[in-house]
Parts: C-alpha cells; structure tokens; sequence
C-alpha cells in the first residue's frame, strides 16, 4: 500500500474512534502514535479536507472530524460497528468506490467463517428481482451486501428477506425520522415511491445440497437526486432536504450491526420477533393489488395479511390464495 495512503487512513481511522468518543486529537498525538512528523500529520489532515471530510481543527485541542462528514468510509462506518460492540475481528468490512453490483463481487470473494459486509458508493450493473436494473448514482445512495454463512434450518432461508424489511425498515424510520412501510415482500416505500429494495440469493453447494453463504443485497436511496424518466413517480429518496440530519455512514453502521445481531451465527431464526412488526408496516394489507406470477396471467386480489410464514394472504372472487412468490403493485 502507498504509504501515504497508508496514513490518511491511519488518521482517519483515530479521528473516527475520537469522534465517538466526543473529544479531539491532538497532532502531536497523531504523530507518536503512527511514528510520523507533526508536519506529515498536517499534510494527511489537509488531503483529507480536501477529498471532503469536514475535519475541524480546535486551537490548543486537536483535530475533530464532523458527525457530517458523509462520504462512505471504512473507517467511520467500523469506528461506528466498533462502538457498538462489533469488532473487526467479527465482521469483514470493505467500502468500495464502484462496482458493478455488490451482491456480484460477495460472490467472488474466497470465504472464510466470518461474516461479510460490502458497500459501494457506486454501482454500474445493480440488480433487483427477476433480472431488473436497480438505478445506483455515486454519492446519494447505500449500496450494501451483507453475506454470511447460515446455521438455521434450509427452511428458514426464505425468511432472510422479510427479517432483512424489517430491520431495514426500523432503522431508515429510526434515524431520519420519516414515515416508511413495507411493500411485500421485499420493497421499502416512503408515501407511493420506491426508496428501498433488497435482493436475497444463495451460494450453494452439489455436495451438502446446502447453502454455504446467503448473501442479501440492500439499495436504499438517501439522498435527492435525479432519478431517469422511466422511474418518474416511482423511485424516490429518504430525503429530499439539503442538509439531512443523517449520514450515509451512519446508516450503514447501524443496519450492519442489525443484521449481524439477527443473522450471524444463529441455529434459528425466531420470525416470531420480527411478524408483527412485518405487518403492522406492510401497507398493502387491506388493500386491492394486482398480482403477478410466473407463468400466469396477472390477476386483481384483495390482501388480506401475512401469515406466520411471511406469505401473502390474498382473496379473490373465487378463492383464498397463500403467496410465497411472484409480485404485487397496488390497484389504484
């Protein structure tokens, strides 16, 4: 690694454990700490200004990084997991620039046991279900792959998606402070627009006739941003201010953390905990939608709720109907 590359990230790493903890660090610390000058400790801090981490400097004090700072970070985001209690050791975390998709590159990568998250503040080829294009623009959004290997029964393996709505609907409300639901079975919405979606796929094995690695894909849209015009009055944005009160890094953190608690290294997935808050947010219960499945023709049906195995409950004229699959848009 370049060494000066090397040490911003070294500072920065140090700012964003200062950070957590409230206080500034001096450079003269910085300088001990990494075995540098004081004068090499300036030139890191001044290129990091200028990528546009807002770090403030407090005389007689130190340096402080601002909780503003909003560019995707290892550093911030791990400081962050680190804090509540989720240490490096227990999590791999990579943050990448662009990638095609982030679910594509989980699938390359030589797994050992422990989990794995990947973000990109970019994505050239995001998917969502049955093959869709999912729009990724640099800098608005959060990109994010959770991969991990499953100890639950096979069974509970299509469970993953509706437990990955809800945690992914809890923190999105939690921090900024919106009002969102869930689309069944795997859709975040805030009013009719789309900000959210989440793609579950496996990596299996001939052998076992298991899934050695569940990988779940999460695109949420932050921030405002020009969307093209085939999603107008489709796609829209957790926020549409200026100045959001929230961090792309932190909401990266915290649903990593969520995840990791839910998922990782469970012997069984206790759906109970998360079904009725599943369909308190599930906006499209008592509702007339129209369904498509595979293979038919897409009919009307009333929704009736979601039952204990986070299928669809749906009535039409001629009879009631459990989904496990397909899609649901809502009648207007």
């Amino acid at each position: 690694m370049n060494s000066s590359i090397s040490t911003r990230k070294k500072i920065l790493a140090y700012l964003a454990d200062a950070r957590t903890q409230g206080v500034p660090v001096s450079g003269a610390a910085l300088a001990s700490a990494l075995g540098i000058s004081r004068n090499a400790v300036w030139k890191a801090i001044h290129t990091l200004q200028e990528e546009g981490y807002d770090i403030q400097s407090i005389q007689s004090k130190g340096y402080i990084l601002s909780s503003s700072t909003d560019i995707l970070s290892e550093e911030l985001i791990q400081g962050d997991l680190s804090a509540s209690g989720i240490l490096e050791n227990q999590l791999l975390l990579q943050v990448l620039d662009s990638v095609d998709s982030t679910n594509n590159y989980c699938r390359t990568l030589d797994y050992g046991d422990p989990a794995t998250a990947i973000l990109a503040d970019r994505q050239t080829g995001g998917r969502g279900r049955y093959g869709r294009t999912f729009e990724s623009p640099k800098g608005t959004g959060i990109y994010l792959t959770y991969s991990f290997r499953p100890y639950f029964p096979l069974s509970q393996v299509t469970h993953v998606t509706s437990i990955a709505a809800v945690l992914t609907h809890r923190v999105l409300e939690k921090i900024s402070g919106e009002k969102l639901g869930i689309k069944w079975v795997n859709d975040i919405y805030k009013g009719n627009l789309k900000i959210c979606g989440i793609l579950t796929e496996g990596l299996g094995s001939l052998e076992s006739g298991n899934f050695e690695r569940v990988i779940v894909g999460i695109g949420i849209n932050c921030l405002k941003d020009s969307f093209p015009p085939e999603l107008a009055g489709k796609a829209g944005s957790l926020t549409e201010s200026e100045h959001p009160s929230f961090t792309r890094n932190q909401i990266a953190a915290v649903l990593i953390a969520e995840l990791h608690r839910a998922l990782n290294e469970q012997s069984h997935l206790d759906t109970s905990r998360y079904l009725e808050e599943y369909r308190k947010n599930c906006f499209i219960i008592g509702r007339n939608v129209t369904v498509s499945e595979t293979g038919k023709e897409p009919y009307t049906a009333y929704v009736e709720g979601v039952d204990s195995e986070f299928r669809l409950q749906v009535k039409t004229p001629e009879e009631h109907r459990l989904l496990s699959g397909g899609e649901v848009s809502l009648k207007l």
